[in-house]
């Protein structure tokens, strides 16, 4: 007795057992996907199908009285056959309900129908699906909408259906919406995830671009503090997310800048994309330019070895960011300021060779400058008993600033301080100067000043205006007349030469008021009658 009730017991508990995993297998249809799963698996390991009663739902390819075919059911081939008329399919979506038989022999696999009907597309199931998601209260989920793209996806690539397909990126992208909206305004993180995610979606590109340039927009803004390692580290993050951030732009328009510095955003957001292109450039460069620029300060100094590290920044900046030329070309100005803000530390060589560089820099007058600096400070370092060190510096000056009038100027200068420099007086008589009463005058004007022609005359034994007394006596000697008249204080004097010729050669002195001696006012040869 005890054994009966065990044993009925025991089939009780399988019958449940078997009404449960019908039941479960009832509870949601196979999809022809699934369904063709289960029987791949079942011929591989060579077992024959449960003799369960199946549910698959498809879409109906093939239709007949009594048998049809679904969509996709190609390895195996499955028949679907039917022992009563079937029902009008015109909607070509089934849910077919029975038991799988295989020839043992053919290795054929037959549906055998216990029952069929029409179901809705899966396209309706979707627009179902969406309207319930759009009415729920609380809004539903972006994991909610995300389950609804995956269904929808899957369907559409199964049966290439384009329509789903879109639907399911509509579905996606308005998930990612959502997603966006939850999470915080500042999580770069939480972008760089929605992007990655949106990829997996394969939404179109530009969605990805948006949250990666806005994750990246985020992060940059927060930098200002970060050392040189953790910005290039950024750099290269953005090198590899952003495309054309490598890649320097042929143009980028004004207005386009501008508007992405005020609202950096909204400006990616409606660019087109080639002027993302150009924006993650922008982005990019500006965080690449602060892992080359010195920090606060660190672009000011002066020596040499700060203008070689100057150098070096602009170097990197043509390697780098070869559109900011005009800046790399700043620092290297400033690179040769600072080697010339202390020309008293420069070798001759060294300054020459800075006054060649302002040169090919278009920037003659600056060395100019630097070569008055240099030649000033050696003239103040100079001794006053120096005067080889002197004559150095007047060559310099003729021949590195072209300024011979200066030069002559330190000559004379010296030449009074030392006036027994013979080798000074040898230098300006050289350069055309001549010495008189104690005065260095240029070689033009020792010849055409009154005093000069006036020597020169008594040289030549003429008499000239000008002339006193004593100097027509050096000239011509004594007269062999002479007469002298007085009227209203003026005295007037007549000398009288005879000359070989027979004429007579009469100089007329005069002395006015106030005039301490008579000068010479007329000289006239008269012929004897």
């Amino acid at each position: 007795m005890l054994r009966l009730v065990r044993m009925r017991w025991f089939v009780t508990l399988c019958g449940l057992i078997l009404f449960a995993f019908v039941s479960s297998a009832h509870a949601e249809p196979l999809t022809v996907k699934e369904f063709q799963d289960k029987l791949q698996g079942w011929k591989a390991e060579g077992k024959a199908p449960p003799a369960l009663t199946f549910e698959v739902e498809g879409r109906v390819t093939l239709y007949f009285m009594d048998r049809l075919r679904l969509f996709g059911l190609k390895d195996p081939p499955v028949l679907f056959v039917s022992n009563s008329e079937l029902p009008d399919l015109n909607r070509k979506w089934a849910l077919v309900t029975g038991k799988i038989r295989v020839d043992p022999k053919s290795g054929e696999y037959t549906f055998e129908i216990a029952s069929a009907k029409e179901v809705p597309s899966d396209g309706e199931k979707f627009r179902d699906r969406r309207r319930k998601l759009l009415s729920t209260r609380p809004p539903a989920t972006a994991a909610d909408w995300y389950e609804l793209g995956r269904w929808a996806e899957a369907r559409g690539q199964f049966y290439k259906d384009e329509d789903l397909l879109n639907e399911s990126a509509e579905v996606y992208r308005h998930g990612i919406e959502i997603d966006r909206k939850e999470r915080a305004k500042d999580d770069p993180q939480g972008l760089f995830e929605l992007a990655e995610l949106a990829q997996s979606f394969k939404l179109p590109a530009k969605i990805a671009q948006e949250l990666n340039h806005e994750a990246f927009h985020l992060l940059v803004q927060r930098s200002a503090d970060q050392p040189v390692d953790a910005l290039a580290g950024l750099a290269q993050r953005m090198a590899d997310k952003l495309p054309g951030a490598l890649k320097p732009p042929d143009f980028t328009p004004l207005e386009l800048v501008k508007q992405y510095k005020i609202q950096p955003v909204a400006a990616y957001a409606g660019a087109d994309s080639a002027d993302r292109l150009k924006l993650h450039r922008l982005l990019y460069r500006g965080l690449l330019l602060r892992t080359i620029v010195p920090p606060d300060g660190g672009d000011k100094g002066s020596g040499f070895e700060f203008a070689d590290k100057i150098e070096k920044v602009a170097d990197r900046i043509d390697e780098l960011i070869p559109e900011q030329h005009p800046l790399a070309e700043e620092y290297r100005d400033r690179a040769l300021t600072a080697r010339a803000a202390e020309p008293e530390k420069l070798t001759k060589k060294q300054l020459l060779e800075l006054v060649e560089q302002y040169r090919r820099r278009d920037k003659p007058r600056l060395g100019e400058k630097l070569l008055e600096a240099w030649l000033t400070l050696r003239l103040r370092r100079l001794d006053n008993d120096d005067t080889e060190g002197l004559l150095d510096l007047t060559e310099d000056y003729r021949r590195l600033l072209k300024n011979n009038d200066l030069a002559d100027r330190l000559l004379i200068d010296g030449w009074k301080r030392n006036p027994q420099a013979r080798d000074i007086a040898e230098r300006l008589e050289k350069g055309g100067y001549r010495l008189f009463e104690g005065t260095w005058l240029p070689e033009g004007e020792f010849t055409n000043r009154p005093e000069g022609r006036l020597e020169k005359a008594i040289r030549t034994g003429l008499a000239e205006p000008g002339m006193t007394a004593g100097q027509v006596r050096r000239s011509r000697g004594k007269p062999d007349s002479f007469s002298r008249a007085i009227t209203s204080g003026q005295v007037t004097e007549l000398w009288s030469y005879s000359l070989s010729d027979g004429s007579r050669l009469v100089v007329r002195f005069v002395k006015r008021p106030g005039q301490t001696e008579a000068t010479v006012a007329e000289v006239v040869q008269v012929k004897t009658p």
